[in-house]
């Protein structure tokens, strides 16, 4: 039996160990909080820091392949660890997750290797430089920190701020904690989810989702991790044409060929390409180094194939073929109430049925056997379906059945 160690303990994670659970890989997992979810599906169980001194002596010459779920073990090097202890990881290395962990270095690598879809910006280290910059673009921008924010610290116009005085106050305090600031042209579109799979040579692509990144129906409030996402049974989008899609599966591979060139190094693992379809083109808002959260839910509860040999093949550098169910997907996010300004933690949540698989536990902690919030997602709850209205009632009905202090969106999938 394959033995698969999965790093990290929120919701995508509990839809990664489902997958290698179906799969019949022997899970074994490193999880900083109590995921019901995770915990329940894993042989062994590593509770308590990412970091692998905690843990790497126990796992060393035991692990078949490796797979990191969140951002922070990849900003902190994880891969390397692992690798120089001749791990096989679906995880880029410190150097290759600069793709996602510093806006600058994916922003100058699109610049420097003339791959499209890269907005008007500029790189700002200074106030003077951020007011020359927002000054150019009028005011009409999008302010984003270089380093991770956790879905939360992209500022844009109009949004969130509404002058170029009040866009210096946030840079102002970004400043504080980011060594530079990239201020962008803003853009107008719809935006599309493509998440593929490198082998560090070629790219395999997940079925495209839409993800809801506000806090409030209508999509009012301030920007979270996500609170909902949606996907189509022909794994496409409605305003998603084919030259769309071959465009943005052409940047995903000229990425790779990029990444490789600057850092000597293969990018292995998850690619993720936030995209926006505008009047004259196709966009790339941001790049991640591992699967959305939620994303990765909708496409890895339609993957027909084995996932743990999909692990295995890439992470030696081996093509794979993935088959998805023609179905719609509908996932739906619960939150401590008051999130994300005010999250109110330590609240107790009841569900009818924990074990459903429609659930995937994210940020909770399970104590003396009752679950509870903590101040971030809680609860992300799939439905399927032929078509989005039946998958969007799945999901719906489900959510009906859990108990507490919680908000949800209830528009996901209808705007």
């Amino acid at each position: 039996m394959t033995r698969v160690l999965l790093i990290g303990s929120g919701a995508r994670e509990h839809a990664i160990a489902r997958a290698v659970h179906r799969s019949k890989g022997e899970l074994w997992s490193v999880i900083d909080k109590v995921n019901p979810g995770i915990t329940s599906l894993s042989t062994k169980i590593f509770n308590g820091e990412t970091t692998p001194e905690k843990w790497l002596d126990e796992i060393e010459g035991k692990i078949d392949v490796a797979i990191i779920g969140p951002e922070a073990p990849l900003a902190q090097g994880v891969t390397n660890t692992l690798l120089k202890h001749n791990i096989p990881t679906v995880a880029p290395t410190k150097q290759s997750a600069q793709i996602e962990t510093s806006k600058q270095f994916a922003r100058e690598i699109m610049k420097d290797y003339d791959i499209p879809g890269k907005p008007n910006f500029q790189v700002c280290t200074n106030l003077k430089q951020a007011e020359q910059a927002l000054e150019y673009f009028h005011g009409k921008v999008a302010i984003k920190p270089d380093g991770l924010t956790g879905g939360k610290g992209v500022w844009v116009y109009g949004d969130h701020f509404s002058d170029i005085d009040q866009g210096l106050n946030y840079i102002h305090k970004l400043l504080q904690k980011h060594k530079s600031v990239i201020i962008e042209e803003k853009l107008e579109g719809q935006e599309f989810t493509a998440q593929f799979l490198s082998n560090g040579k070629t790219v395999f692509p997940f079925p495209l989702v839409k993800d809801y990144k506000r806090a409030y129906n209508g999509n009012k409030g301030p920007n979270t991790g996500s609170m909902g996402s949606i996907s189509y049974p022909d794994h496409s989008l409605p305003y998603v044409t084919e030259i769309d899609y071959s465009i943005t599966k052409q940047i995903s591979q000229q990425i790779l060929t990029a990444i490789e060139e600057r850092t000597h190094e293969p990018y292995i693992g998850i690619l993720y390409l936030q995209a926006m379809k505008t009047k004259k083109d196709v966009k790339i808002i941001e790049f991640n180094a591992r699967f959305g959260d939620p994303e990765g839910i909708n496409v890895l509860a339609l993957l027909n194939s084995s996932f743990t040999d999909i692990l295995v093949k890439i992470a030696n550098h081996e093509s794979v073929s993935m088959n998805f169910q023609k179905l719609a997907t509908t996932c739906v996010y619960l939150t401590p109430k008051g999130y994300p300004l005010q999250p109110k933690p330590n609240t107790p949540i009841q569900l009818t049925n924990p074990d459903d698989e429609s659930i995937y536990y994210g940020s909770v902690n399970k104590t003396n056997g009752v679950i509870h919030t903590t101040t971030s997602r809680s609860i992300a709850v799939l439905g399927k379906g032929p078509n989005l209205d039946k998958a969007r009632k799945e999901a719906y009905d489900k959510i009906s059945t859990i108990n507490g202090e919680l908000h949800y969106r209830t528009d996901i999938g209808l705007i």
